[in-house]
């Protein structure tokens, strides 16, 4: 691969650490800010999935942190992955994880709850964290309106790695936002099930909760989800493996391509026929 970032230092990773010239984040592989935290970066085995990802949220028109191929070599090893721009910086960050902790403290008499990762309970965590906002109620609807979005994303390319601490809002004085699409390494798994769902008691199969969802949207997000599966037509995605082969100018491996093109290709059209049968019932 040539079209690579790479990275050297003289120092092996838990110096740099001590020394505070990378922070850390709390995973279990390495990920880390550098440069004076401008860089983010994902220690991963699944870069190809990362990169055909992000290349399918940009077909999407979804906001999504731009991945490129890194290569970090510290003084005693070496550490392959992912890197992109900051997106973090500047704001105050708050992941969903604690957003629930925080409702649930605020309202001791909640029910326990199979699932707090769903449409409706989060759309209610959201209204009680800004309820002291002034445009809280614009605040939270374009939160829930990018979320559908990424909701919708996770269900069409089959990601599962959609927990609480995938979320994240981002704060500033001013408002909020939800943070870019970010964490492609599990997608591609169709036969894996969400965490992410529609609501608390919706099954967690990808395709209980694309019924589900219809079932419960307005037509807006309805018409969203059509164009999005219409969009990524297996035509489409060919264009994008071709896309991220000109990017880091390499051959994504033949057996990963006729995978993810096969999969992707028996989930489509479970969806299509999914979103027919819902039609011809109206």
């Amino acid at each position: 691969m040539s079209n690579i970032y790479i990275k050297n230092y003289d120092k092996s990773y838990e110096q740099l650490i001590e020394d505070k010239e990378i922070t850390r984040l709390k995973k279990e592989k390495q990920v880390f800010f550098f440069s004076n935290d401008k860089y983010f970066f994902k220690q991963t085995d699944n870069y190809y999935q990362e990169l055909i990802g992000a290349k399918i949220a940009s077909h999407l028109n979804i906001e999504h942190v731009d991945y490129k191929l890194a290569k970090i070599n510290f003084k005693n090893s070496t550490s392959f992955g992912v890197m992109a721009l900051n997106y973090r910086k500047n704001y105050r960050v708050i992941n969903f994880h604690s957003l629930f902790l925080e409702y649930e403290k605020a309202n001791s008499s909640l029910e326990n709850k199979d699932n707090n990762m769903n449409l409706e309970y989060i759309w209610q965590v959201l209204d009680y964290h800004f309820k002291n906002y002034k445009n809280k109620e614009q605040v939270v609807a374009s939160i829930m309106d990018k979320l559908v979005s990424h909701f919708l994303l996770d269900l069409i390319i089959g990601n599962h790695d959609n927990g609480p601490f995938n979320y994240e809002i981002l704060e500033t004085n001013d408002g909020a936002t939800l943070a870019d699409y970010h964490d492609f390494g599990l997608a591609f798994q169709f036969q894996n099930h969400t965490r992410f769902t529609v609501e608390n008691n919706t099954n967690d199969t990808f395709y209980d909760n694309i019924l589900r969802f219809i079932e419960l949207s307005y037509k807006e997000y309805i018409d969203r989800l059509n164009k999005m599966i219409n969009t990524l037509t297996l035509e489409e995605l060919e264009k994008i493996f071709k896309e991220v082969e000109n990017d880091i100018s390499s051959q994504i491996p033949l057996n990963l391509k006729n995978i993810i093109f096969l999969s992707y290709g028996r989930h489509r059209q479970n969806i299509l026929k999914i979103l027919n049968n819902k039609k011809r019932s109206r």
